[in-house]
């Protein structure tokens, strides 16, 4: 892909985009103009609307006879309730009819019992769709709670008791929530489904503009016969959709700021109870999160519009896309909705979520990566299935439907996959993973992590192969590998768990540590389960073969395989190793680990762009895997691992000597098959 075209498509689009005065006004207009006249009118109208049922003197039926004067007086005592005596069915009667706006049951001998020790069950009826009722039943609660007390005092005075017997407890509630906490959460339940509902809209009209408003132009068939690619064409519309969202984004976080900056937003009575300021950091977060929608968002309006032929069939098809895509933000007004477990992957979900946890002040690091991680996959999906839409002329031209878009390929076979191919099968994987894989494992982990590797890993990649009648040896790098290379990959594989370890070290807390008391937490999910397999139950044998030699070919396929030579096609190889290794770290979904695992992937990708073939990191990943687990299981301490200090001076010179050796090999080995050369001009 051409930057440079990429750019020319980009500027070309969004000066189409901001021609229409629809997307101006979408884009700054709108923001600035609807809070302010949503909190005006609404405010206006709800002030209104009290003062109208304050207004009004509610009347109250009471029955059936003989009602107490007392209760009577109480009732009516500060002019707020006019209080109508009657049979009950009457009085019921005239509730429905709105003539009265709440009846207060008595019991059968209600006066006896006051005069006595007995309690009388009193019951209040009003119609909770009627707001000058609601507002009766409010005040006659109030009026009977207060005739209660007094008649408790009457009944203690009359046995010459204190007022105290009657109170055993006084309970007093006190909030210890900050005003700027309870600001975050009254934010975090509503702001997040108007900043979702706004960058949604701002990416609606400018996807139809640049996919279907140029197929009823005709533009496009002129833009389809210029010596450009197809993944430049989605990227340059991709971004000037993006960048209207992003802009409509921006307008909204400013509109909001505004917003609340303004003193009338909140009572008097409450301005020093709730703080409604956001800090830079909060603002910072919230933009991110808000990056984060439009990059989904902008690439899932722009996928669907393109199926459409006309500007009005666009429409059409995009009308139920957005309401699903504004569907998931009401997950974060839900009561005690959180970002956890599966809500973490869903797309639109865990974006909305994270979005409330950033206001409330309650978001982590850990949290912000799976989601982000999450949704570049999301993103990465829906972009290539655009990209294969615009490869199909029939589409285009509107002649065919979706499934012409996932029709088998035809014409030239490519020996090896592309960027874009390579990345949606990543992607394809790790939704396999998640929905499927960590099910099984938390059912059966042994099994599970058996299942996950082989069929959930390796069978898709080998599948997806054959599907475009690839060679599957060209294609992963099953070549045959210089024995300097093999020979690199035995002294690294045998020597760099410890830097790797003492690295990991440093960022997690003892990652080889026995399993904790059963009644003790582990640090993180990927540390329990790696306890849970050190327990003396499982053998070892089949602890070898699952957790050292399946990851070392299933996860070798998937990325020194498959991802590292499309990524050959059009990187440099420094480049497409240290990308693969941030891959690599980065689908382990742990923030603490990401740093040693792309190290270690880092030397994986080194070994395979050296040796050519895949072998030499198949047996590394076996080695360290392997021994690790060893090591963790015997139980022995390792000196600045596990435990403080240094490992011998002949154990460390072992390691170090191993380490070099390993290192010259690794400078001595050549391929001894091609790779892949970058398809884009740059230098191998």
């Amino acid at each position: 892909m051409r930057p440079r075209i990429v750019l020319t498509l980009w500027r070309k689009e969004l000066l189409e985009v901001v021609r229409d005065r629809r997307a101006l006004f979408l884009m700054l207009l709108l923001p600035l103009l609807l809070y302010p006249l949503i909190f005006l009118i609404a405010s206006q109208v709800a002030i209104e609307q009290t003062k109208k049922v304050r207004a009004t003197v509610p009347v109250v039926g009471v029955g059936p006879a003989p009602v107490p004067d007392a209760l009577v007086e109480r009732l009516e005592q500060d002019g707020k309730l006019r209080v109508e005596r009657g049979e009950l069915a009457a009085l019921k009667e005239s509730l429905a009819q709105q003539k009265v706006h709440a009846v207060v049951a008595l019991p059968d001998g209600f006066a006896g019992t006051l005069l006595g020790q007995d309690t009388a069950a009193v019951t209040v009826l009003f119609d909770q769709t009627s707001d000058v009722s609601s507002h009766a039943d409010e005040l006659v609660s109030t009026a009977l709670r207060d005739f209660a007390k007094a008649v408790t005092q009457d009944r203690l005075d009359r046995h010459g008791l204190p007022a105290t017997i009657a109170r055993p407890l006084q309970v007093t509630s006190q909030n210890i929530a900050p005003p700027e906490k309870v600001g975050g959460h009254l934010l975090g339940s509503a702001l997040p489904m108007l900043v979702i509902v706004m960058l949604v809209l701002g990416a609606f009209y400018p996807a139809i503009e640049v996919t279907a408003g140029e197929k009823e132009r005709g533009t496009l068939v002129t833009l389809l016969t210029a010596p450009v690619r197809a993944l430049e064409i989605v990227a340059g519309k991709y971004l000037s959709v993006l960048t209207v969202a992003l802009v409509t984004g921006a307008a909204n976080v400013a509109s909001i700021g505004l917003l609340l900056g303004m003193a009338v937003v909140l009572p008097d009575d409450l301005r020093g109870k709730i703080d409604l300021g956001l800090s830079g950091l909060t603002l910072f977060r919230a933009g991110y999160v808000a990056v984060l929608a439009a990059v989904f968002y902008a690439a899932l309006m722009m996928t669907v519009a393109v199926l459409a032929r006309t500007y009005k069939e666009a429409q059409s098809f995009m009308t139920p896309v957005y309401l699903l895509s504004v569907l998931p933000s009401f997950f974060a007004q839900l009561p005690g909705a959180k970002l956890d477990g599966t809500l973490s992957f869903v797309p639109g979900v865990n974006l909305a979520l994270l979005l409330r946890h950033v206001f409330e002040g309650t978001a982590t690091a850990q949290q912000a990566f799976t989601v982000t991680l999450a949704t570049l996959v999301a993103t990465t999906l829906v972009l290539l299935l655009a990209a294969r839409i615009f490869q199909r002329e029939s589409i285009l031209l509107g002649q065919g439907g979706i499934l012409a878009a996932l029709a088998s390929p035809s014409g030239r076979v490519e020996p090896v996959p592309t960027p874009g191919q390579a990345l949606g099968t990543m992607a394809v994987v790790f939704v396999l993973i998640f929905y499927i894989g960590s099910v099984v494992q938390a059912r059966w982990l042994l099994p599970g992590l058996a299942i996950t590797q082989w069929l959930l890993i390796l069978l898709p990649v080998l599948a997806w192969l054959r599907w475009q009648r690839m060679d599957v040896s060209r294609a992963l790098g099953l070549t045959r590998a210089p024995w300097t290379a093999l020979g690199s990959a035995l002294l690294l594989g045998a020597s760099a768990w410890y830097p790797v370890l003492y690295g990991a070290s440093r960022f997690l807390a003892d990652p080889t540590a026995k399993p904790p008391p059963s009644d003790g937490p582990a640090t993180d999910p990927i540390q329990e389960v790696f306890q849970r397999l050190l327990s003396d139950e499982v053998s070892p044998v089949l602890l070898l073969l699952v957790v050292a030699i399946s990851p070392a070919i299933c996860e070798e396929v998937l990325f020194r395989g498959l991802l590292l030579r499309a990524f050959l096609r059009s990187m440099r190889p420094r480049v497409a190793v240290l990308v693969t290794a941030l891959l690599f770290g980065a689908f382990h979904l742990s923030l603490a680990r990401i740093v040693p695992t792309a190290a270690l992937g880092v030397l994986l990708g080194l070994l395979a762009v050296r040796s050519g073939s895949l072998w030499p990191g198949v047996v590394f990943h076996a080695l360290h895997n392997g021994l690790s687990l060893l090591i963790a299981r015997s139980g022995r301490d390792v000196p600045g691992i596990t435990t403080d200090g240094a490992p011998a001076p002949w154990q460390l010179g072992l390691i170090v000597l191993m380490l070099l050796g390993g290192t010259l090999l690794l400078g001595l080995s050549r391929p001894t098959a091609s790779l892949p050369l970058p398809t884009t001009g740059t230098r191998p």
